[in-house]
């Protein structure tokens, strides 16, 4: 007699051994037949990957901070250390967008003491790089192999709340087949499983294509899209600039562009000419403060902002 569906999903989560594609791929059957539209979203996204997606986007358990480090040619890869924890924080954080069907063949061959590294988008090495004024050096965030792991074990824990939630309600898929009934109860177990692990909206992530200043690639075809990387790039610079150490003229300057910027950005109409506009204003007010930090990774972003359209 074949195990049903839903069970054979629970088995595999349940196997630390077993592979999560599989679970995944099986899941994804389920769904299907089950019309789970959102839930389906996010198995496509796991195992397809989250490309162009914000850090704020990936489910937390996919938002991890490592060592930022640098090669020095004599004593190898050496950490980077930032005098404020602001920027220690935002340099050493890794969003993985990789696959799960990647992140298995990664750690097919790992060791429990190993480690990875996460590389920097090339527009941000390059900030990182003026900023500390390193010139040919390599750069990258080094992780340990139990944080990647642990991305995996999230995976199983929520595959494993799913069928145990669903098996209770009787929902089991004999012969790969769901009665009216199964989707009907599908629905509301689906929809506490998302709720629990905070993975909802996730359909909306499919389409959109926002891309982030964090990860160094923006984009903006149209002025709903410039509106919404803007407002991003409003949201983080407000976190960095309290940190930041400017004069106060400059500080107050970049304070009153950033509200403009977020007046324009968060218009029930958003004008495409006001948001260039205001980050041009950004860049100037930011302009005296030298080659910081602050500014040169503004400048990246704002640029990549206003050459994309």
């Amino acid at each position: 007699m074949t195990t049903p569906l839903i069970l054979q999903i629970q088995t595999a989560a349940l196997d630390s051994n077993s592979s999560v594609t599989d679970a995944l791929r099986k899941a994804k059957i389920a769904c299907a037949k089950l019309n789970l539209k959102e839930f389906e979203d996010w198995i496509e996204l796991e195992l397809n990957g989250y490309p162009h997606k914000t850090e704020g986007d990936l489910p937390q358990y996919r938002r991890v901070h490592g060592v930022p480090e640098g090669h020095n040619p004599f004593h190898g890869w050496q950490p980077i250390r930032f005098s404020d924890s602001k920027p220690q924080e935002m340099w050493s954080s890794a969003p993985i967008n990789m696959t799960i069907p990647a992140i298995e063949e990664s750690l097919k061959n790992a060791k429990g003491n190993g480690s990875f590294e996460f590389l920097y988008p090339a527009e941000l090495e390059a900030v990182l790089s003026n900023s500390l004024n390193l010139k040919n050096v390599r750069l990258h965030i080094k992780l340990n192999v139990h944080q990647i792991v642990d991305i995996l074990h999230a995976v199983r824990n929520i595959l494993l709340e799913w069928t145990l939630n669903m098996e209770k309600q009787g929902v089991l898929g004999e012969n790969l087949m769901f009665s009216p009934e199964d989707k009907k109860k599908s629905e509301a177990v689906t929809a506490q499983t998302i709720n629990h692990f905070s993975i909802g909206q996730v359909g909306s992530f499919v389409q959109s294509a926002k891309g982030s200043f964090v990860q160094g690639s923006v984009e903006a075809t149209t002025t709903t899209t410039l509106s919404q990387s803007t407002l991003e790039l409003v949201q983080q610079i407000d976190a960095l600039l309290p940190a930041s150490n400017l004069p106060a003229e400059i500080h107050a300057e970049a304070q009153a562009a950033l509200g403009e910027l977020k007046q324009a950005a968060t218009a029930s109409q958003p004008d495409r000419g006001r948001l260039q506009k205001g980050l041009e204003t950004l860049k100037r007010a930011l302009a005296p403060a030298g080659e910081t930090l602050l500014k040169l990774a503004v400048d990246a972003a704002v640029a990549k902002l206003l050459n994309q359209h």
